[in-house]
């Protein structure tokens, strides 16, 4: 039964774009963590590798301290519109920056990346399975997270060789772009 009541969470459709959208955001996000490092000394700005992590938990506090409010007042497919917006933004700007001193500043757009949208999608996950398939809901998405995580690991990697940090990061770009696309079309037709 614990089967069929997952593939019946896997026949709705807006559980399929949640986990789609994910996929995709999660193979840009993954690229952009794992090759960070590599920007950052591209840049001359090893010397900010530890502020650039202070600035990620810091900006994070203030939206999970009032994450119920925004969420009640946002609404989760607003919320993760707002992140996938935020991804491609903070992505791009990175790939186009002048110098290392950008690079803490574009950090602080985390906050609307990553925070509203992993608050938003364990939120709309939790949601469409319910009371009794929550759990489940939870672990599809995690799994499409991690199936995304290691795509971009792996895809950046090679692209990494080919064409460098910055396009790998414009591309990573391009994925949340990808990715607000299908969300938004797939939502929308889902809210007709």
């Amino acid at each position: 039964p614990d089967w069929g009541d997952a593939l019946g969470l896997l026949r709705q459709r807006p559980m399929l774009i949640l986990i789609a959208s994910s996929w995709l955001v999660s193979i840009g996000f993954s690229s952009f963590n794992t090759f960070f490092s590599i920007y950052l000394a591209e840049m001359n700005g090893t010397h900010l590798i530890g502020i650039a992590n202070i600035t990620l938990a810091a900006s994070e506090l203030p939206v999970l301290f009032y994450s119920n409010q925004l969420v009640e007042r946002l609404g989760t497919r607003r919320m993760l519109t707002i992140g996938i917006i935020g991804y491609a933004l903070r992505f791009t700007l990175m790939s186009v920056a002048p110098s290392a001193a950008w690079v803490v500043p574009i950090q602080l757009l985390h906050t609307f990346s990553f925070t509203f949208y992993m608050l938003a999608s364990v939120r709309m996950a939790h949601q469409l399975g319910g009371r009794e398939l929550a759990a489940t809901a939870q672990s599809l998405l995690a799994s499409a997270t991690a199936l995304g995580s290691i795509t971009g690991a792996l895809v950046g990697g090679i692209l990494l060789e080919w064409i460098g940090v910055f396009l790998v990061f414009r591309l990573a770009g391009i994925m949340a772009l990808v990715a607000l696309v299908v969300f938004t079309l797939g939502m929308g037709r889902e809210k007709r």
